[in-house]
């Protein structure tokens, strides 16, 4: 499962407690039910920005939508600190940072998908 499938889940379940319905959601982030319903089974990936307004809307953390440990989220914390230290004019704010962060990884996966096609082409690996 990848992350994307995780946070959905975690969309899932944190909707289905609280017994809100789809439409009600999709409302609130300003998209058709349908899309929503797509966000939720994880067939769309799911922004930054998006966790935020549902963790807003879901009157939860960002952490939980994440399922980062409450651990993991002060390391987060420390981590910002330090990166605030080491760059006090950097302009990006969290979800820019982490938004930046994805984009990197998504990039590597991309690259390593090509790299991967690209020796079965050749039958350097099994297909």
């Amino acid at each position: 499962m990848n992350i994307n499938q995780k946070v959905a889940a975690k969309i899932h379940e944190i909707r289905t407690q609280k017994n809100i319905l789809q439409s009600a959601v999709a409302e609130s982030l300003d998209i058709s039910q349908n899309a929503y319903s797509m966000l939720e089974n994880g067939t769309t990936r799911i922004t930054i920005q998006k966790i935020f307004m549902l963790a807003e809307y879901f009157k939860v953390p960002v952490s939980k939508i994440l399922d980062i440990c409450e651990k993991t989220s002060y390391d987060l914390q420390i981590n910002n600190q330090a990166i605030e230290q080491i760059n006090p004019q950097s302009t990006d704010t969290n979800s820019q940072f982490y938004e930046r962060i994805i984009d990197g990884l998504n990039k590597t996966i991309a690259s390593q998908s090509e790299t991967i096609d690209l020796l079965k082409g050749k039958n350097m690996i099994s297909q």
